[in-house]
């Protein structure tokens, strides 16, 4: 598409004009660009760590704390994937609530701070980056990380809800 564009910007301007792309007049900024896109990947991976480990640890102490009235369930009948699934499910109803209350904030936060701004300081002018960003809303994220999320509950719960239930 940039390249249409850029043939039809070329032919209204004329051949006293050159059209080119900004990455390559600022080779700098698109380095900075993919910089800041593996950054972002990489607090993306440590806050699903982090997920997966207080998931991890709320489930295990679930688990310890029920230890009596899972074998009282197993005693009075109840096999051991319904106990498997009950243990599921109250991981995904968590799951549910958390990441419902989690993008309600985010979009709060966003909106807030997408009307004043984040100044970043005065160094970036030189770039050619404004001094302050804006940030946006894409759902493309927040339907990625709350599958990302759904995908870590059910793989992380499943550790203590199989050893509940053996």
């Amino acid at each position: 598409a940039s390249d249409v564009y850029k043939r039809q910007l070329q032919e209204k301007l004329g051949k006293n004009y050159q059209v080119s792309n900004w990455k390559i007049l600022l080779p700098e900024l698109f380095a900075f660009s993919g910089f800041t896109d593996m950054v972002s990947m990489l607090f993306t991976i440590i806050i699903l760590l982090g997920l997966g480990f207080g998931l991890l640890n709320t489930m295990n102490m679930i688990v310890q704390e029920r230890t009596r009235e899972i074998g009282m369930l197993r005693a009075i009948g109840q096999s051991r994937s319904a106990v498997f699934a009950m243990l599921m499910k109250e991981a995904g109803l968590m799951m549910l609530i958390g990441s419902s209350f989690g993008v309600l904030l985010g979009i709060v936060i966003v909106l807030i701070v997408s009307s004043t701004g984040i100044n970043l300081g005065d160094g970036f002018g030189t770039l050619g980056i404004r001094d302050t960003i804006y940030p946006e809303i894409h759902m493309g994220q927040i339907v990625m990380m709350i599958i990302l999320s759904t995908v870590l509950t059910a793989i992380i719960s499943a550790i203590p809800a199989y050893k509940a239930f053996s």
